[in-house]
């Protein structure tokens, strides 16, 4: 279960919501409408509403390997432009996009990028 909370400039709490069925969130980015993207489980993407509803669920979409380096930015639309870098050896980068209604207009899963170097792929995901 993970919870989410919205407090004010104040700090006070304005509510706390649970989302089941998620071991953990990372790499948040702001949806442009008051809400938020974020990465679930390293695989997945949701997108939650400025009153903590749960927008739409995507799970196991990004790639099929484990995977590090994520990065997730916001494309001022509701959706989201995600890069994520292979483990080790692997030097491929790959970029997912999501819209605001949480369809992937490129893909179904992440499109893979070949750089020549770990140090280029590096540098371009984190």
């Amino acid at each position: 279960v993970m919870s989410i909370t919205k407090v004010n400039s104040q700090g006070e709490i304005l509510w706390q919501k649970d989302i089941e069925g998620i071991k953990y969130a990372s790499h948040i980015a702001s949806d442009g409408a008051s809400g938020i993207i974020y990465i679930v489980d390293d695989s997945g993407m949701q997108r939650v509403d400025a009153e903590g509803n749960l927008v739409w669920d995507r799970p196991e979409f990004l790639v099929e390997n484990p995977v590090v380096g994520l990065r997730i930015i916001s494309d001022g639309s509701g959706g989201a432009f995600v890069s994520i870098k292979g483990r080790k050896g692997d030097k491929s980068v790959y970029v997912q996009r999501i819209d605001g209604e949480g369809n992937c207009p490129w893909s179904q899963r992440a499109v893979s990028i070949f750089y020549r170097s770990s140090e280029e792929a590096s540098t371009f995901a984190g």
